[in-house]
């Protein structure tokens, strides 16, 4: 076989090879299915959701108590509840600034996840006529404090997150002095310890007693992606679905996409903007943030704020009073925005429904856990780790985890755990035998971390 013969063949070949391709892309149908017709004009409420006002989502993490020296904290949550609805109803009067706060008489403080602009304080007490025809100073605060002043009046500190000093101003109320006597609180507490180590940057308070916490076994359903997806898309009927490299799905037009994982647990939103940052303040983010999950019922669960900035707010799922420290999608919903407009919605697609048995807590049937102490917890901190690590820590608390025994179970375990939150994330951690805290050792001894 000559040269130019082999050449007419392989040429014949390649034409033929070209033809089938020409037939195969004519023929094509790609992995694309258009939304249910059924479907258009879907309800865009979430069956198992409910509204909420700014009152029950923006909440302090921490109420302290003050006795001289001492530190406590209702042991109850449900005494924590009624404590923050009686401050809701205290009448506070007009504002002023100083530069210092007074270490004697002081009575109690609240300390909040993340800073919160000042406009939020209507919400959280009750301005005084005066007050509230008058202009709030502009400022974010997440600690305030409370100050018996000369058995007269109670002064209100609102320490200021981006400067030095407080906003001040005060309750004309003798029931207020009253209810802060440390001597006339009938409810139990518990007693709290002040981190108070070289390098600790953070006012973090722990139970300076060891802790008996209950597991929990929950029952949970899934959420209908319906409404989410007639909330989120401007034309439902231009919405395509196809599979992902998971086996999950993937919604989206021309502008926008929702991407449910395997498992249908929780979904990620993105949608096309412009990148120039949104000129917007932490009260816009907190206020349309909650009337945009309000427009489609998605509180489906108890949440409460736990970060914002001027561009995004992150809500986190809590359970008997406890956040929950997941470090997946499971417990949070997170809205960014840019341009005024919602371009990132992060969000779990369960709900909690209902406890299943879990004994009534049985010690003796393994469903309590009994918690080393803050004091334990925080003397092994110091004895392992240098100031460095220690003054990036921002908070150390007990969280619940979130596990799923199977990626298709309806059956959930909520168990609690020590947590640090260092660099903005979460991470667990157990210390696994009491004589690992007398090791002098700068690592990690005796200490398991999970992810943040």
């Amino acid at each position: 076989m000559n040269i130019e013969t082999l050449k007419s063949i392989t040429l014949t070949i390649l034409i033929a090879f070209s033809l089938f391709l020409t037939v195969s892309l004519w023929y094509y149908q790609p992995n694309l299915e258009p939304i249910d017709d059924k479907n258009v004009g879907a309800d865009t409420n979430i069956e198992e959701g409910v509204t909420n006002n700014l009152s029950e989502l923006v909440v302090p993490d921490r109420v302290i108590l003050h006795k001289q020296d001492r530190f406590y904290s209702f042991r109850n949550q449900l005494d924590r509840e009624r404590f923050l609805s009686e401050v809701k109803n205290w009448t506070i009067n007009g504002f002023s600034s100083r530069n210092f706060i007074p270490q004697k008489g002081l009575l109690a403080e609240l300390h909040f996840p993340t800073a919160i602009p000042s406009s939020t304080i209507q919400n959280l007490f009750t301005l005084s006529e005066g007050a509230a025809s008058g202009i709030i100073p502009e400022m974010n605060f997440k600690e305030v404090y409370f100050v018996n002043d000369n058995n007269e009046k109670v002064e209100v500190f609102f320490k200021k997150e981006d400067e030095e000093g407080y906003m001040v101003t005060a309750i004309q109320s003798v029931s207020a002095l009253q209810r802060l006597d440390m001597q006339k609180i009938n409810e139990p507490l518990n007693e709290q310890l002040l981190f108070d180590a070289e390098g600790v940057t953070e006012r973090i308070f722990v139970p300076a007693d060891a802790r008996k916490i209950p597991d929990y076994v929950l029952l949970a359903t899934d959420i209908d992606k319906e409404p989410l997806i007639s909330t989120l898309f401007t034309e439902r009927n231009n919405v395509r679905v196809s599979s992902t490299s998971d086996n999950g799905k993937r919604y989206y037009d021309s502008e926008s996409e929702m991407e449910v994982p395997n498992g249908d647990k929780y979904m990620r939103f993105r949608t096309a903007t412009s990148t120039e940052l949104s000129n917007m303040t932490m009260g816009d983010v907190l206020v349309q943030s909650i009337d945009f999950v309000n427009d489609h019922t998605g509180w489906t669960n108890k949440f409460q704020l736990t970060e914002l900035t001027d561009r995004q707010a992150t809500y986190r799922m809590h359970f008997q009073g406890i956040p929950l420290l997941n470090w997946d999608n499971l417990t949070t919903i997170h809205i960014e925005y840019v341009q005024q407009q919602v371009a990132n919605y992060d969000r779990p697609l369960i709900s909690i429904e209902g406890e299943l048995d879990n004994s009534d807590g049985d010690e003796d049937n393994g469903n309590v856990r009994q918690l080393p102490s803050g004091e334990t917890v925080t003397s092994y901190l110091v004895n392992n780790y240098d100031e460095d690590y220690l003054g990036r820590i921002e908070d150390v608390k007990i969280g619940y985890r979130l596990v799923s025994p199977a990626e298709a179970s309806v059956v959930y375990y909520v168990q609690p755990y020590w947590h640090i939150k260092i660099n903005g994330g979460w991470e667990q951690f157990e210390i696994d035998e009491l004589s690992n805290m007398r090791s002098s050792g700068k690592g990690g001894a005796g200490l398991a971390m999970g992810p943040n």
